[in-house]
C-alpha cells in the first residue's frame, strides 16, 4: 500500500523486541535497480509528495496546494484551503488529505468535498482505505481536544480522544494516542512493543519506531502481537515510512557516519537503496535530507530527492 509518515499535518507541512526480522509472505520478487521518473512541476512550482496507489498515481503539496499526479500529468486539486496537502490516495483514485490550519478533504473525480459533520469541522483526514472509508482528527463544537474520527458515506462519526494515523481495507484503524494500538469495533489493541506507529497493512501488520536504551530510534514490525526490530545500515536512527501488503517495509536507516540512506526491510533483510539508484543525502552537510514517502504492492516508491545547491527537493517516482 501507500503511506506515508504519521505525524500531525502540522508537522507533515513544516518537514515538507527480537532482533532479527521476519520472513514476508511468498511473491516478494527481488530488488530492483530503479528508474526515476521526476513528477515535473506545476506554475512553476516544485512539489512534494506524500503518497501513491497501485497504479501509480501520486499525491502530495505543490504550490500550497494539494496535488494528483497521474499518467505523466500533474494536476492541482481545486477547493481547497492553502497550506493544504494531499495525503493519501486509495485504489479508487479518491484522494484525501488536510492540513496545519483545518481544511480536511475528500476528492473524487473533480469534485472536492469538505469533511464535516455540521459545526464539527474536520482537521486533517490522515488515510483512506479502498472501501472509502477516511479517518483523521477534528475539534467537537465548543471542545478544544482532538478527537479521531471515522468518516464513511457522508457521515463523521466521532471516535473519541485518540488520534487516528492509517487504515486498512479491514476497517482496522491504527492510533497513535493516547498509546500505540489498533482500534476496531470501538476496542483498542496496544501495541506493546511500539513506540510510534507509522502505518498499518491488509494483513493488519503494523510498522513504526521505538527507542531502545543508548536512545537509538529503531524500526519495528508488529504482527500477530510480537514487536520484532528490523535492522540497521549501522547508525543510530531508523525510521519506516511505509508497508505493502508483502509485507515490505519502506524506510530510512543512518550509516555509522552519519548519511541517511532509504532502505527496504524484507525476507529479514535490510537492502540499501543506494546502490539501487536512490540517493537522499550526497554530503554531510546537505541543507535539505530527501525522503521516501510511499511503497505500494508493485514495489514501486515515492520520493523527494534533493536538487543540487538547494534547499528543496524533487518529487519522483521510483520503478
Amino acid at each position: 500500500m501507500r503511506r506515508i509518515l504519521a505525524a500531525s499535518a502540522a508537522v507533515l507541512l513544516a518537514s515538507l523486541l527480537v532482533t532479527a526480522s521476519p520472513a514476508a509472505p511468498a511473491g516478494a520478487g527481488p530488488v530492483r535497480h530503479y528508474a526515476a521518473v521526476e513528477l515535473g512541476t506545476l506554475n512553476g512550482a516544485y512539489p512534494a509528495a506524500y503518497a501513491l496507489n497501485d497504479r501509480d498515481e501520486v499525491v502530495g503539496i505543490v504550490d500550497h496546494r494539494p496535488f494528483l499526479w497521474r499518467d505523466g500529468t500533474m494536476i492541482g486539486i481545486e477547493g481547497t484551503a492553502d497550506w493544504v496537502a494531499a495525503l493519501d490516495i486509495n485504489e479508487r483514485g479518491q484522494v484525501v488529505g488536510g492540513g496545519a490550519g483545518g481544511g480536511a478533504f475528500l476528492w473524487e473525480r473533480g469534485v472536492t468535498i469538505p469533511l464535516r459533520s455540521g459545526d464539527d469541522v474536520a482537521y486533517t483526514a490522515m488515510a483512506i482505505n479502498n472501501r472509502g472509508q477516511v479517518v483523521g482528527t477534528f475539534y467537537p463544537s465548543g471542545d478544544g481536544v482532538p478527537h479521531g474520527y471515522l468518516w464513511q458515506r457522508g457521515t463523521l462519526t466521532d471516535l473519541g480522544e485518540i488520534q487516528p494515523v492509517d487504515i486498512n481495507d479491514r476497517g482496522q484503524i491504527l492510533v497513535s494516542r493516547p498509546q500505540a494500538a489498533i482500534w476496531a469495533n470501538g476496542r483498542l489493541t496496544a501495541l506493546g512493543g511500539l513506540g510510534n506507529p507509522v502505518a498499518i497493512n491488509n494483513l493488519g501488520w503494523v510498522v513504526g519506531t521505538t527507542v531502545i536504551e543508548d536512545y537509538s530510534l529503531r524500526a519495528v514490525l508488529w504482527r500477530n502481537g510480537r514487536a520484532t526490530q528490523l535492522g540497521t545500515l549501522g547508525g543510530t536512527r531508523d525510521k519506516p515510512t511505509a508497508i505493502n501488503d508483502l509485507g515490505q517495509v519502506l524506510g530510512t536507516s543512518t550509516t555509522a557516519d552519519g548519511y541517511v540512506h532509504p532502505v527496504l526491510w524484507r525476507n529479514g533483510r535490510t537492502i540499501d537503496l543506494v546502490p539501487r539508484g536512490i540517493v537522499l543525502q550526497t554530503l554531510p552537510s546537505q541543507a535539505y535530507i530527501g525522503g521516501v514517502t510511499g511503497l505500494n504492492n508493485r514495489g514501486h516508491i515515492a520520493a523527494n530527492v534533493p536538487r543540487p545547491s538547494d534547499w528543496a527537493g524533487i518529487a519522483t517516482l521510483f520503478r
